[in-house]
């Protein structure tokens, strides 16, 4: 090599030399390597890494990140974050107070430990009550009633239509419910129309602790019209401030006293939830009969329907006194001997001729044990 090459080596060599960084020892890893076991190590070095994710990432390829690939960064952990701080259903429910109550059979079983108690009864039970098994008697017996066929046309084809387009619960109210009550009703002195908003007054809903209540809407109602018993109404003080006639709140409702009552469901509707909501409503109605005469012996029973789809059933209630003080509501139903369907021409007459047998008990013994039950201010 010639001498004057090299300067000019040696001086390519140290700039090598300058241009390679420096890696300083690491101490406390040598250590750790030396008195760590390798499983040990491994685990705490992912332990590490899931703590410090940006720990993993090269800190050059971080600085040259766009705002956009930040903000979307940021925008999925926050939302993770509000998701992972959600609480669970099964931790809402713990929570929840009551909120387990929401299955419809576990409401109706804890009824019966409501006050006062709400009982339901199957229909090959005795129902404890001679009032309750001669209105049985009664309302299977046939009826001249035949009901207009063209009417009955009309609500089966209402029915098929609904049925076929599944069809949701207020279009089963308002085509099917409504005109087949108010076929049955015809010319008597009765009226039909939707409580479906209506609530019923705190007092006279059953209660499962000291200030918790049942409380439970339902769809139709079967009333007494004021002007076709005005003396009734009059002699029981209509005009009276704060006179109610049934256990609801609403100013019309309320000014009228109430029958038989109807809980629509759609087709695919819950029968027990159904259950659940005419059994809680028929009990505030009997509490607030109790409430006027203070016995519950010569009361009349109560009738309720249920109407999930095409399938009518039928409940008669009646209430149990214990030291002057209604301890009791039985539910006896639902009663295949007044089943009924809006499936085809004849099962709708048949059906029509049972409701009208229901009316014209609500007509006769019932609205009398009612009115008598009415203090006369008179």
């Amino acid at each position: 090599m010639s001498a004057g090459k090299t300067p000019a080596i040696l001086s390519w060599v140290e700039e090598v030399a300058r241009s390679v960084p420096e890696t300083p020892p690491n101490t406390e890893r040598l250590v750790e390597n030396a008195s760590t076991p390798a499983s040990q190590h491994k685990r705490k070095r992912s332990v590490f890494e899931a703590e410090n994710p940006m720990s993993q990432s090269d800190p050059h390829k971080r600085s040259y990140r766009t705002t956009s690939e930040t903000a979307s960064t940021v925008s999925v952990r926050l939302a993770d974050e509000i998701i992972s701080l959600a609480p669970s259903s099964s931790a809402a429910s713990r929570g929840g107070g009551r909120s387990r109550s929401s299955s419809p059979s576990r409401v109706k079983a804890e009824l019966a430990t409501a006050i006062p108690r709400v009982v339901y009864i199957h229909e090959s039970a005795d129902p404890k009550s001679r009032a309750a098994s001669q209105l049985l008697a009664d309302l299977t017996q046939d009826s001249e009633f035949s009901g207009n066929e063209d009417v009955a046309q009309k609500i089966s084809s209402a029915s098929c239509q609904c049925a076929t387009e599944l069809r949701s619960e207020g279009s089963w109210v308002h085509k099917v419910a409504l005109p087949l009550l108010e076929s049955a009703i015809a010319e008597l002195p009765l009226e039909c129309w939707s409580i479906q908003t209506e609530s019923v007054d705190p007092q006279y809903q059953p209660r499962y602790t000291a200030r918790d209540t049942y409380n439970r809407k339902i769809d139709l109602v079967v009333g007494l019209p004021v002007n076709a018993y005005e003396v009734q109404y009059e002699k029981a003080g209509l005009h009276t401030t704060g006179k109610y006639f049934s256990h609801m709140t609403h100013p019309h409702t309320g000014k009228r006293v109430l029958g038989p009552g109807v809980e629509i469901k759609a087709a695919d509707g819950n029968l027990v939830e159904a259950q659940v909501q005419i059994g809680v409503w028929m009990t505030g109605l009997l509490m607030w009969a109790f409430a006027q005469r203070k016995s519950v012996k010569d009361l009349p029973p109560l009738v309720g329907c249920t109407a999930v789809g095409e399938d009518w059933k039928f409940y008669i209630a009646t209430g149990v006194e214990e030291s002057g003080v209604l301890k009791e509501v039985r539910i006896w139903g639902p009663l295949s001997d007044l089943d009924g369907r809006t499936t085809s021409v004849k099962h709708t007459t048949s059906l029509l001729g049972t409701l009208r047998r229901v009316m014209e008990y609500t007509i006769g013994q019932y609205k009398e044990g009612i009115f008598r039950a009415i203090p006369s201010v008179v």
